[in-house]
């Protein structure tokens, strides 16, 4: 019976290590995820392989990519690659709530902010705004 609770409470433990492992996966890639669909609208980046690493917060991991990680991104207006940081925040309800680059925050839906879509906007020369943001 003893050998049977051992066997039992240590399964437990693995098990908690496992989700907690994937719960930080998940975080990371929604994060790049996220960080690529920005990224998308300003002209070309690079988007190292994730060497971002998630710390678990009281709401949440953050997700890093700190300088000379490799992340390179261009300006809005293009032109050359340049060296950058970024943050993101996931969410324990598996979303990703805020997208900082260069200690901007570029996505952050419970401001509105969206700097892709702005950029989109602007492309477009479109002003309005869609009912709801």
């Amino acid at each position: 019976m003893k050998i049977w609770i051992q066997a039992l409470a240590a399964g437990v433990i693995l098990t908690g290590c496992s989700a907690e492992r994937w719960a930080e996966r998940d975080a990371v890639v929604a994060c790049e995820r996220m960080l690529a669909q920005v990224l998308a609208d300003s002209g070309s980046a690079v988007i190292p392989e994730p060497q971002a690493q998630a710390a678990e917060g009281d709401d949440g991991f953050v997700v890093t990519w700190p300088a000379g990680s490799g992340l390179r991104v261009a300006g809005a207006e293009g032109g050359a690659l340049r060296e950058a940081t970024a943050r993101c925040h996931f969410g324990l309800q598996g979303d990703v709530e805020w997208l900082e680059l260069d200690g901007e925050r570029v996505f952050d839906p419970l401001t509105g902010q969206d700097a892709a879509r702005e950029q989109r906007r602007d492309a477009t020369g479109d002003d309005a705004t869609p009912a709801g943001q």
